[in-house]
């Protein structure tokens, strides 16, 4: 494998990163930001580089870029049409870089060439070796790569290819130490099983979601949708995948659309105005295409406007069957390679719901499988608020974590005790 690549990178602002990766052969463009730690920035000669973070974001076709801008990065977007400071940043401990892929994704452009999750992958892999060449420093620090939702398929895949270029050797090792899937879209056919649990559940005040009727439909049409997903794992082809797919979304996640509510977190409405329902998408995209910022990022000229999603990259992915087919051997593969691994999942998302994530690990051949499955579930305490902060189940290198959703201080907590290998205590 060649690289056939060149990165190019902006003169840094404040620490910060910018620039794509060309692919000299396909004339894809991935567009990436970059953050230093703040911890290495303020220390002597900067010999302390510290943890190197690949974050990205799902979809398929949804922009990385818009997490850093509005959860993880030193500075969110604010309504004024400006940033502010982010106390709950990522950054502090780590370096982090957020890559818009495939092609045609946030800032990245180029051809619609990548419709599945191993062709991703061979590309971020091309774009870690040439990372690393221009920021040697970090080349021998531990790599986690992390990110949410369809990042479940990105992830494993990411993973699975750098174990087999350093088993291969073609290239320089990369020394990936973690993975971090936050309500990732992993296994489908196991998490398809768990949408009627989820919704017809007395567990919260915001539930059940859904009516009797309703309930009892989902129900019985979960075993048509069983029975097509049985087909699309054993063919792994776009003709048995793709009715599969549309078939279960349809009866599984279809009825969630009537209610109005948010997919990420259901005790709020959809802002159906909005990209993933949220305001927040809207403010990013103007800012994004302000031209200063544009300027200042280094993105190229012919680039169209900033969107946090981009549907046409998703429906490809669609077509192919990748979209529905499962990631969870190249995770196992990850676990029975020494790599740590963390499944973590918000109690109030519904399209990743935590019933469904807890459920693939628990079901997942690895060398832990039986303890981890019998592992009980223990309540784990911020030591920075002494508030519950989630349920942990863990097992050697395999940890599963529910956390209560958007609670920034402690999802800044739980990362920070995982990049450095703590306790949860």
């Amino acid at each position: 494998m060649e690289l056939n690549s060149h990165l190019h990178v902006t003169k840094p602002v404040n620490n910060k990163h910018s620039g794509y990766l060309d692919n000299l052969k396909t004339d894809d463009h991935l567009f990436f930001t970059f953050f230093e730690s703040s911890l290495r920035s303020t220390t002597v000669m900067k010999k302390e580089t510290g943890p190197l973070v690949l974050w990205l974001n799902g979809g398929p076709g949804c922009s990385s870029f818009t997490s850093a801008m509005s959860e993880l990065g030193p500075c969110v977007v604010n309504s004024n049409n400006g940033v502010t400071k982010n106390p709950y940043s990522w950054n502090t401990n780590s370096n982090i870089v957020f890559v818009d892929q495939p092609a045609n994704t946030g800032y990245s452009h180029g051809s619609y060439r990548v419709k599945n999750s191993k062709e991703a992958a061979h590309d971020i892999f091309i774009f870690l070796q040439l990372f690393l060449i221009a920021f040697p420093e970090l080349s021998k620090s531990q790599l986690h790569v992390a990110g949410e939702s369809f990042a479940g398929h990105y992830i494993p895949a990411v993973a699975a290819e750098i174990l087999l270029q350093n088993r291969e050797g073609q290239f320089p090792q990369l020394n990936l130490d973690s993975l971090l899937i936050g309500n990732g879209w992993v296994n489908p056919r196991t998490q398809l099983k768990y949408y009627e649990p989820f919704g017809c559940t007395n567990d919260s005040s915001f539930k059940p979601i859904f009516d009797n009727v309703t309930c009892k439909k989902m129900k019985a049409s979960s075993h048509k949708c069983q029975k097509f997903m049985d087909a699309c794992y054993k063919y792994q082809n776009s003709i048995t995948c793709v009715p599969a797919g549309v078939y279960c979304q349809q009866t599984q996640l279809g009825p969630y659309a009537a209610t109005g509510r948010n997919d990420f977190d259901i005790r709020i409405p959809c802002h159906k105005e909005s990209e993933l329902c949220y305001n927040v998408t809207d403010r990013v995209n103007t800012w994004a295409n302000r031209q200063d910022i544009r300027q200042e990022l280094g993105i190229d000229l012919n680039k169209r406007d900033f969107t946090t999603c981009n549907e046409n990259v998703g429906y490809r992915f669609a077509l192919s069957g990748d979209m529905t087919i499962s990631y969870a051997p190249q995770i196992a593969e990850a676990l029975d390679s020494g790599i740590r691994v963390l499944i973590y999942a918000g109690d109030m998302d519904f399209s990743c719901n935590w019933y469904g994530n807890l459920a693939w690990t628990t079901e997942l051949p690895w060398s832990g499988h039986l303890e981890y499955s019998k592992s009980p579930d223990l309540n784990w305490y911020s030591t920075t608020t002494g508030k519950l902060a989630g349920q942990i189940r863990q097992y050697k290198n395999l940890t599963f974590l529910k956390v209560p959703y958007d609670q920034p201080e402690h999802a800044m907590e739980l990362f920070n005790i995982w990049i450095e290998n703590r306790l949860f205590g």
